[in-house]
């Protein structure tokens, strides 16, 4: 038997497996699903970063002051008394108490709204597989997100190493290594600059699939096409 016999035989049977394993139905394509592509980042303190933007975020539980004819989120409000009160103490402080008073006899509602925002946001995430959801820091984003957190119903608590954080919750589109996902379900905090945002893992595979490499060495996240 020849070694040309041999090697042609080979690549054939190789080539008949690389289609059966990748449902391609040529060999560039097959090669295409079988080489992993990669979102570069980099390595720090043993954990790998990578670059992803926030296109979209709708905060839930937003709360807005129910005025009757007047619906008024609660920052944008507040903005309102306080530069009352810079023009007019007197009235601004009126204005304070009887706001309380009038939520404290139900006469004013305090009533939660989902709030969305759209934007360009890019940073860098810390790519976590012990965490089932994507943690944002609402610290790190730009200042209109802050506000809108900041008045926003945190109602899921979570332990963080010193004591139970609770964050409120949201939606957001998300893109990553040119694919993106709608209404990812994640969590919202306030927190120093310096904590960085978390990509859980059911996050990284509804974005890149279930086939996923973490290369701690290079730094970067792979994916394989899927079938």
């Amino acid at each position: 038997m020849s070694e040309k016999y041999v090697s042609t035989t080979v690549k054939a049977v190789l080539y008949r497996e690389a289609l059966r394993v990748t449902g391609a139905s040529n060999l560039p394509e097959a090669l295409k699903r079988l080489v992993p592509r990669y979102v570069r980042g980099h390595v720090e303190g043993g954990h790998i970063y990578v670059k992803a933007r926030v296109r979209s975020l709708a905060i839930e539980g937003v709360t807005y002051i129910d005025l009757g004819s007047l619906q008024v989120r609660l920052d944008e409000y507040a903005e309102l008394l306080s530069g009352l009160f810079s023009i007019h103490p007197i009235i601004g402080t009126l204005g304070l108490i009887l706001t309380i008073h009038e939520i404290s006899g139900g006469r004013v509602k305090l009533l939660p709204k989902a709030e969305s925002v759209g934007m360009r946001f890019e940073d860098s995430f810390l790519v976590d597989t012990g965490a089932s959801k994507t943690l944002l820091n609402a610290s790190r984003m730009p200042p209109d997100v802050q506000k809108i957190v900041a008045v926003a119903i945190k109602s899921v608590p979570v332990q963080t190493a010193t004591r139970i954080e609770c964050l409120a919750k949201g939606f957001a589109t998300i893109e990553l290594g040119g694919r993106m996902i709608e209404d990812e379900p994640v969590l919202i905090m306030s927190a120093p600059q310096e904590w960085t945002h978390i990509l859980g893992v059911n996050t990284l595979r509804r974005i890149l699939g279930d086939k996923i490499l973490l290369d701690f060495r290079k730094g970067q996240v792979g994916w394989f096409l899927e079938s």
